[in-house]
């Protein structure tokens, strides 16, 4: 016959373990997180440089689609959006934008968090101010990255 004190060390145990897990899921998923966030200020810092020395929207397109994952979906030259303004600031602003899908609804946003990133350069090629924004999408039926 079991004694309630051995049931109940028992079942503390399973909690303690189930904890456990819960926060060892927890810490993976945000380092993936961390790694979106990394590739993304790769990418911005990059596609300002591009930007700023007056290439195309193709060549940033071409440069971002090196740089991402299989988890975002491949970028074309339309994605990539570009307003000039000729105030003679000489500045690029490059933002990059995804959303990660995280395995928890932590915030009751359906687990969905969204990574921004911006760099600015200075703009070689011209005196204008441009100011580009990329939204990369999730591949369909992909995992978290």
């Amino acid at each position: 016959m079991m004694r309630r004190g051995v049931i109940d060390q028992v079942l503390m145990l399973m909690m303690v373990f189930v904890f456990l897990v819960t926060i060892f899921f927890l810490v993976i998923d945000y380092a993936s997180v961390g790694k979106v966030q990394n590739q993304l200020d790769m990418m911005a810092r990059q596609g300002s440089r591009l930007v700023s020395l007056g290439k195309s929207a193709e060549k940033v397109a071409t440069m971002i689609n090196a740089l991402k994952t299989n988890y975002f979906r491949s970028v074309t030259a339309d994605d990539v959006v570009c307003a000039t303004s000729e105030n003679g600031k000489a500045k690029v602003f490059f933002n990059i934008e995804g959303s990660f899908q995280s395995r928890f609804d932590v915030l009751g946003d359906d687990g969905r968090i969204t990574v921004t990133s911006q760099s600015v350069a200075y703009n070689e090629y011209s005196s204008d101010e441009i100011n580009c924004s990329v939204i990369l999408q999730r591949q369909e039926g992909e995992g978290n990255g």
